[in-house]
């Protein structure tokens, strides 16, 4: 099984190395182009693609209170007894409400 995304802090330190890769390929370029063609060959679509936008994640601290939330509205709830609990039951409580 293979990864198909990168973790957001993985993703924000590519980006910021594949920007660094793209402003010195342009300072390259400037002074041989042709080293520089040398240099991304077969690689030109990962080195000179943009940046990859990245999907801000949802913060720990929300992601714990919304579990909590949750939590907290599954679990069953706690009545208390019609009838106080030392009154003989004759199974008959069913037809009296």
């Amino acid at each position: 099984m293979f990864a198909v995304s990168l973790s957001a802090d993985c993703a924000l330190e590519a980006n910021r190395y594949l920007q660094i890769f793209q402003e010195l390929a342009e300072q390259l370029k400037a002074k041989d182009p042709s080293k520089l063609e040398d240099l991304v060959r077969n690689h030109e679509s990962l080195l000179l693609a943009p940046a990859l936008p990245i999907k801000q994640s949802i913060p720990l601290s929300t992601q714990r209170l919304v579990e909590l939330r949750w939590e907290a509205m599954t679990q069953p709830t706690q009545r208390a007894p019609k009838r106080p609990a030392d009154e003989m039951r004759d199974g008959l409580d069913c037809l009296f409400l």
